[in-house]
């Protein structure tokens, strides 16, 4: 048994191999850097990790020994600098933040397109949501919702979504650089090294405003010292059809069924004897007609299609990666080109993506290294789903007695088969580019100054398509006007995030006392530029924005729309750490932001966090001849954090724009929104406190537990129409975040040659409305019930309570308030 130490600092070193020269066995230390190994006086052991000088060892009489090894720029004359750290990797957040950090290898081989998919049940705490449709935007939470989800009569679906997501997702960082959520999902797995995931105010509160629902912070693959090495992955795989999410009739059933509703528009009443008597009861040829009602339904009854089956498809998923890196001391290097294709469950729904990426890295001289990341994409995505139509809904929604090929449809009165199902149709384009410049300066041996600047830029092109063909056209365009039938929407929009950020870090160790300082300014600026055109009057053979009528007038003539939006973000703070003894440490940070969204008077914002944390190294606790418990930390952290999510110019400060109408030639020009200037940005207060354990040398385990308060919810809610306007957003409420967190990873096997590894992971969160500015209920989307209470969930659900279904009818019956049935 021994221990393996850093020659200078004389602090543990895990991982290192170590093997007994001549003969195929050895160990690796743990994470204290403890070894136990089976030795005979005389037999030599072989010392080697990466960065350290391999050390040979000859065991003598000693049953424990210290082993020191010698770093690599130590052992060398002059210190050669042969790796630098991302901008990202402040390690002093990690001594009281709730950080998880996550090799991207471990997850790499999970088929599937969408990056973040990956990341599911990886970390406690982060839920990703996904609602079936391939390539559809994932809801990603950093500990629940932040703040409250849009509801409102005039939000359509899809919008509404779109901006709950904004609202709540959390910021994403590749190498320094701010990039989109988008941006984010279409990454390329097999180039990422790191992940981490922020999720206290400790952890994130050097980002400021822009990170108050989290941070998830990547860091992508680099050059290596050494030979070229060249890496060529394939993966291949099936999607089944899973099973229906509501268990249908089958054609006996749903007969029957309908037979027992007596509603004469379906078949099972229209055409059995109780009917036909009662319609008929005078006709001579009566007999003749009930037999021949009782042959349509037998004819019926021989046809059951499991339109589950029918509908969704076994869907196909490939995937092709080369990358190569390598270098030597002074330049390192990093290739990679990817390609992924998958097809979704419904057909018209699929996915291909091209990507590429090159980091490059120089070393200047003993105290100046840079860094230059690049990575580039295309994507395009096809969809049938649209926000009031979706072909999945066809499953649930077409009788077991239809077929496809068969002519009218019972379900849907005169419409064919092929019209339901080419009902819309999207195509998006996506062009996307990513670059960033690091520069790293060991101006002393203590003083460090880091620097990133970059841009993360996204095109998307989407087309979508109503044909003149589909049932909701015939249906609500009369034959009259059919010239008009069909509708194309096409849309350009434009992305650009700019980041910099400058880091100044100062560590100085004093005997057991260690201090970390850092003072840091950063400035974001986000462009959003959109160019669309909407039109009907589609050709039939003409599917495409070139077919629009422009000649088509009042509700169906043609409208453009634009924008050109812009924000950016200027912000100052600071940082300190003070370790004792490897024991005790006190982390703060302040943060001051100032923002363009915001009126001038309200621009600048204050944010700042404080944690201490402690550690017990050994413990009288045994298990046998070992240690129980290994390594206890307590953490406790506390801070302050705001959000501007969601929040557009118009809505902040007085905007205007042209209208699209004229009168004699001249345009309007008018309010976009009726903005608030008593608006302020939601704010976060967020406490977490953190036991990490490590026990009997195998075992970690983390628990978190956490409470988020926002105030000044923004939302954007109903007023007068006599303002002009139809609805503004305003400072709403109070909400409350709480739950725990468990981290649980056992090492099973672990040897120089093999590695046998499980983790768990489980959270619960509560978010509750606590208070309400202007009454204890609001409703937005005009039901009767309140879309949010006071001292209820902000995802209640008001329904009335199941009675079951009567049997003399076949209907459902429910239970009103005060018992009344209904």
């Amino acid at each position: 048994m021994g221990t393996v130490l850093n020659h200078g600092t004389q602090e543990p070193i895990p991982g290192v191999t170590i093997s007994v020269v001549g003969k195929n066995r050895g160990v690796i230390t743990d994470i204290e850097g403890h070894f136990e190994l089976s030795l005979d006086k005389g037999e030599k052991i072989k010392l080697s990790y990466l960065g350290y000088k391999d050390k040979t060892f000859i065991f003598k009489e000693d049953t424990v020994v210290n082993i020191f090894m010698i770093p690599v720029d130590i052992a060398l004359e002059e210190a050669v600098v042969t790796s630098k750290k991302n901008i990202n990797d402040i390690d002093t957040r990690q001594a009281t933040g709730a950080i998880v950090s996550l090799e991207a290898e471990k997850i790499s081989f999970r088929p599937t397109p969408n990056f973040i998919e990956s990341l599911q049940g990886q970390v406690a705490g982060l839920r990703i949501k996904a609602d079936g449709e391939l390539g559809k935007p994932l809801q990603i939470r950093i500990r629940g919702n932040s703040t409250l989800p849009i509801k409102s009569k005039e939000s359509v679906e899809e919008d509404a979504y779109t901006l709950g997501n904004t609202l709540n997702q959390p910021l994403f960082v590749l190498d320094g650089v701010i990039i989109t959520a988008e941006a984010f999902s279409t990454l390329n797995i097999n180039d990422i090294k790191t992940i981490k995931v922020l999720k206290d105010a400790t952890a994130s509160s050097l980002y400021g405003v822009k990170a108050s629902n989290g941070v998830v912070e990547i860091t992508s693959k680099r050059g290596i010292n050494g030979a070229t090495q060249y890496v060529f992955s394939m993966q291949q795989g099936l999607t089944l059809r899973g099973t229906p999410a509501v268990n249908t009739m089958e054609t006996d059933e749903k007969l029957e069924f309908e037979r027992f509703s007596e509603n004469p528009e379906t078949p099972g009443y229209k055409y059995s004897e109780k009917y036909i008597r009662k319609k008929n009861h005078k006709a001579s040829n009566i007999d003749e007609l009930i037999s021949k009602g009782k042959k349509n339904l037998d004819s019926l009854k021989k046809i059951n299609v499991n339109w589950f089956k029918e509908l969704t498809r076994i869907s196909l998923y490939q995937s092709y990666n080369l990358s190569m890196q390598g270098g030597d001391l002074k330049n390192k290097f990093y290739v990679s080109g990817n390609f992924i294709s998958q097809d979704g469950k419904i057909q018209g729904n699929d996915i291909q993506r091209l990507t590429a990426r090159f980091n490059y890295e120089h070393q200047l001289s003993s105290k100046i290294y840079i860094m230059f990341n690049s990575g580039a994409g295309l994507s395009n995505h096809n969809s049938p789903n649209s926000s009031g139509y979706s072909p999945t809904d066809l499953v649930y929604s077409l009788n077991p007695y239809e077929q496809k090929d068969k002519g009218i449809l019972i379900s849907y009165t005169g419409k064919k088969f092929n019209q339901l199902m080419n009902q819309f149709s999207r195509n998006n384009d996506d062009t996307r580019f990513n670059f960033s410049g690091n520069i790293n300066i060991d101006i002393t041996r203590n003083l460090h100054l880091s620097s990133v600047v970059g841009i993360d830029y996204l095109i998307t092109e989407s087309l979508s398509i109503v044909p003149p063909s589909s049932y909701s056209e015939i249906r609500d365009i009369p034959e009259a006007y059919k010239y008009t039938r069909g509708t194309a929407i096409k849309s350009k929009r434009m992305y650009t995030n700019y980041t910099t950020n400058t880091r100044m870090n100062y560590d100085k160790k004093m005997g057991r006392h260690v201090i970390s300082l850092s003072a840091n300014t950063d400035y974001y600026k986000n462009k959003d530029n959109l160019v669309g055109i909407k039109g009907h009057g589609l050709p039939s053979k003409l599917l495409s924005g070139a077919g629009i009528n422009n000649g088509l007038k009042r509700r169906r003539r043609a409208q453009t729309s634009s924008h050109n939006l812009a924000n950016a973000v200027l912000g100052i703070g600071v940082s300190a750490l003070y370790t004792w003894n490897n024991k005790v440490e006190f982390y703060a940070a302040y943060k001051k932001d100032a923002s363009s969204l915001l009126p001038k008077d309200k621009r600048w914002n204050s944010f700042w966090s404080a944690g201490i944390g402690y550690t017990v190294k050994k413990t009288d606790l045994r298990f046998g001849d070992d240690d129980l418990l290994n390594t206890l930390k307590l953490r406790f952290s506390f801070g302050k954090t705001a959000s501007l999510a969601g929040i557009t110019p118009s809505l902040a400060v007085p905007t205007f724009s042209y209208e699209t109408n004229t009168y004699r030639g001249l345009r309007g020009f008018s309010l976009v929104d009726l903005f608030n200037e008593d608006l302020r940005p939601e704010e976060n207060t967020s406490m977490n406190f953190g036991i990490d354990l490590h026990f009997l040398k195998t075992i970690n385990l983390t628990t978190e537990f956490y409470r988020r308060r926002t105030e000044q919810m923004l939302l954007t809610v109903p007023i007068p129409p006599s303002n002009g306007f139809l609805q503004q957003l305003r400072n709403v409420g109070v909400m409350d975040n709480e739950g725990v967190e468990m981290n649980l990873n056992i090492t099973m096997i672990k040897t120089p040659v093999f590695h046998w590894n499980l983790s768990y992971n489980l959270s619960y969160n509560r978010n509750v409305v606590i208070n309400l500015y202007e009454g204890n209920t609001l409703s937005l989307s005009g039901n009767p019930y309140p879309d949010y209470e006071e001292g209820k969930p902000f995802d209640l659900i008001y329904a009335l309570e199941n009675g079951g279904i009567d049997p003399s009818d076949g209907t459902p019956r429910f239970i009103r308030k005060g018992g009344n049935e209904k």
